[in-house]
């Protein structure tokens, strides 16, 4: 005989305590493992919520610590492994930067932008440029009245996603750009994605034409080449041994994009006068921890050997006139 069920029975009462647990967990999930009905702006205005959630991984809501200038956005749940911060600042740099040498902050494992500010972000942090004349703004540390307006980022806790980290430092740099005295145009465009080169020194980075002797490492290590951007607009390229932890030996950068090479002439790069613009070039070999002597014995060139190298070939894919002297 069949059973029918009641209104009232226990089954009826089972299945109405079923569907309470699962609001209350649903509820408890939208509360502590999402940002829904969380503030639409961080930091006092200076971040949305929206652009902080696209670049933070795992999931959970998010809490702000900091200023328009200075501040730190974490999000965590009650899942495990999901939190993560990223830490946004506005920073006073030398005029060099991002090509200050020795020092860059401009690398191959970027993705490079453009636009009404230009910068790169990987999936631990990324820095944008403001435009020349930008202030700096009231608060920030600074050493010097020449000092470029930068917005840095960091994240730790997971990886970003690039693009979207893009997006943040590019509307943060904006909003910054207000009090900095300094207006932005443009919209922003990505450049090709970071890649790897497998044609060795015969073709340096995958750049036709680029040639130097063969470089090899203590105990035989050979060499690995990234790069990143596009040739006619900016391009970074870096040489660094295969499980190095000192980081690249040596790194070659070609820029015509107006604010990403703002700091170039300061940093002594060689201009080329070129169709579509001036290009800088320059090359970095300050970085890497070693002697004369090792230097030599891995077959490294002398920098001013690879700079005319490096601008020859650039001088040639562009169809720019010659340089007049190494630094002009």
């Amino acid at each position: 005989m069949a059973i029918r069920m009641v209104p009232g029975t226990t089954g009826m009462k089972w299945v109405w305590g079923v569907a309470l647990v699962a609001l209350v967990l649903g509820g408890l999930h939208i509360g502590f493992n999402t940002n829904v009905f969380g503030a639409d702006r961080l930091c006092g205005g200076w971040l949305k919520s929206s652009d902080v959630e696209d670049v933070l991984d795992g999931s959970g809501r998010l809490s702000a610590s900091g200023t328009d200038t200075v501040c730190t956005v974490k999000r965590s749940g009650l899942l495990v492994g999901g939190e993560s911060t990223v830490t946004v600042r506005v920073a006073a740099e030398p005029a060099k930067y991002p090509f200050a040498m020795g020092e860059w902050a401009a690398s191959s494992t970027l993705r490079l932008f453009t636009g009404p500010v230009a910068g790169g972000a990987d999936g631990r942090g990324g820095w944008a440029v403001l435009p020349s004349g930008c202030r700096v703004p009231q608060g920030v540390p600074s050493d010097g009245t020449d000092a470029k307006v930068a917005v840095v980022a960091s994240v730790s806790g997971g990886a970003a996603d690039e693009g979207a980290l893009a997006r943040l430092l590019t509307a943060a740099a904006e909003s910054t750009a207000a009090d900095a005295g300094c207006q932005t145009k443009g919209s922003r465009a990505e450049l090709a994605r970071p890649r790897t080169s497998s044609a060795g020194f015969a073709q340096v980075c995958d750049l036709p034409g680029f040639t130097i002797p063969a470089v090899t490492g203590q105990g035989g290590r050979a060499t690995r080449a990234g790069f990143t951007g596009e040739l006619g607009k900016a391009w970074i390229c870096d040489l660094a041994f295969a499980d190095d932890q000192h980081g690249p030996y040596a790194r070659f950068a070609a820029v015509r994009d107006p604010l990403l090479s703002q700091g170039l002439p300061a940093a002594g790069a060689t201009r080329l006068d070129c169709p579509g613009g001036p290009v800088f070039v320059t090359v970095d070999d300050n970085a890497y921890p070693w002697d004369p002597a090792e230097r030599k014995a891995a077959g490294l060139l002398p920098a001013k050997e690879l700079l005319t190298r490096f601008t020859a070939v650039v001088t040639g894919a562009l169809h720019c006139s010659p340089p007049a002297s190494p630094h002009t």
